[in-house]
């Protein structure tokens, strides 16, 4: 199994999301919504090669949905998965992915 790791971006954007949720609902709603978020990143760990295939600039990376609101983008190494974005899939992200 491989460690799961969110980068620094990655957490921005949970934080985010985080704030979102709680302001649109409540942060209980958020904590567990938060918490399937990364009970499903850290599965990746274990399959890290099922999400899409993606190049980003010179980078390989995968994307994986969660629960069809959200995109995770992530790179494989030899020991680790780095989650590096957390995206909502409804959104034009191209600008948003690093080069």
């Amino acid at each position: 199994m491989r460690q799961v790791i969110f980068l620094d971006a990655a957490k921005a954007d949970v934080a985010a999301l985080d704030d979102w949720i709680a302001a649109k609902a409540n942060e209980d709603i958020a904590a567990a919504y938060l918490d399937r978020l990364e009970r499903f990143a850290h599965t990746l760990g274990f399959f890290p090669h099922r999400g899409s295939p993606r190049t980003v600039g010179r980078r390989k990376m995968r994307s994986i949905t969660f629960e069809r609101r959200y995109v995770l983008l992530y790179c494989v190494t030899d020991h680790a998965v780095q989650i590096v974005r957390v995206l909502d899939a409804r959104r034009d992200w191209s600008g948003l992915l690093p080069g």
